[in-house]
């Protein structure tokens, strides 16, 4: 079965229904088509729902993903099977890429701002903690924000 994408619209959030396997035959192509759909949108929504397989050449695909996100702009899958999900853990895309249980809840995180990945959040947690016994660590994090701009509204004092 080849891989089909489908698209949505909800309250300004573009939604990207992928249905079938995701693997080396179609993967790039479907990297291709949700890059130029991404485009200048803000916010993005993987429904993974309907995805049977995904081989790891598929976590190219994923990539958009993480990159998007490190730009300031906000992707998140959603419905990942379990199966889906597990490879999500092994390669670590589970940190990186805020994954929600269904398409309404990535919907509702997205609009109230809350598809932040947890290494961001907690970079931010550390940063506003403000002492620390090593500056090395909280330099690091410092850039990581400056770098990521407008995704949190954060200022430094």
């Amino acid at each position: 079965m080849d891989l089909e994408v489908t698209w949505e619209q909800k309250g300004g959030i573009a939604i990207a229904i992928l249905a079938g396997r995701i693997d080396r035959s179609n993967a790039e192509q479907t990297r291709r088509v949700l890059e130029s759909r991404l485009g200048s949108r803000k916010a993005l929504a993987l429904d993974f729902g309907k995805v049977s397989f995904m081989s790891t050449a598929g976590l190219r695909v994923l990539r958009i993903a993480t990159k998007a996100n490190h730009s300031g702009k906000q992707v998140v899958l959603c419905s990942p099977s379990d199966s889906i999900r597990e490879i999500l853990a092994i390669y670590g895309f589970d940190r990186t890429i805020p994954t929600y249980p269904s398409r309404d809840a990535a919907i509702q995180a997205l609009q109230n701002g809350r598809s932040i990945p947890g290494y961001l959040k907690r970079a931010c947690a550390f940063v506003q903690a403000g002492e620390s016994k090593r500056d090395e660590p909280r330099s690091r994090a410092i850039h990581l924000l400056a770098k990521l701009g407008g995704l949190l509204n954060l200022r430094r004092s």
